[in-house]
């Protein structure tokens, strides 16, 4: 009896560890991430993408799907009108389909590269302050309902590289 007890006890040692790796794994991700892009100078504060959205100006870019939560970034472009493709207003038209690697959706795939992409991207990376969100996916109704004029995109995390 006294082994089954050792046995279970170094399994829920041995899983407590796994957790606590996992997360100290997400937050170095985290936090390389935000070293990277606050070295580029692409980071705004909430309360002056709040303010461009109030007015309407750019677009703020919902990246979801992402292992580390929801990401928010915002761009002076206005992607509803400029982008070469359709591009994905609501959650439920994003597809998770990748093949090899690579997003089905061409919006992904383009947003990625020119707005999201610590190496090339041009978006502003921004942290909802203030701000409660529902659980679950983030819907741009939710947003549309609190910034009406503000023009929303929806994608998700892509393995394209950096």
């Amino acid at each position: 009896m006294h082994l089954l007890a050792c046995f279970i006890a170094i399994i829920g040692g041995l899983f407590i560890l796994w957790i606590a790796g996992a997360v100290l794994y997400l937050q170095l991700i985290r936090e390389l991430f935000l070293r990277r892009i606050k070295a580029q100078q692409r980071v705004l504060g909430w309360e002056e993408v709040e303010n461009h959205l109030k007015l309407g100006a750019g677009t703020l870019i919902i990246e979801q799907k992402n292992q580390v939560g929801v990401r928010f970034w915002w761009t002076p472009d206005d992607l509803v009108a400029g982008a070469p493709m359709p591009v994905i207003r609501d959650f439920d038209d994003l597809s998770y389909a990748y093949i090899a690697g690579e997003p089905s959706n061409p919006f992904v795939a383009w947003c990625f590269e020119n707005y999201l992409s610590v190496k090339n991207g041009k978006a502003f990376f921004t942290r909802l302050e203030g701000l409660r969100l529902p659980p679950g996916p983030v819907e741009s109704d939710y947003i549309i309902r609190l910034y009406p004029r503000a023009k929303i995109v929806q994608t998700v995390l892509t393995r394209l590289g950096g």
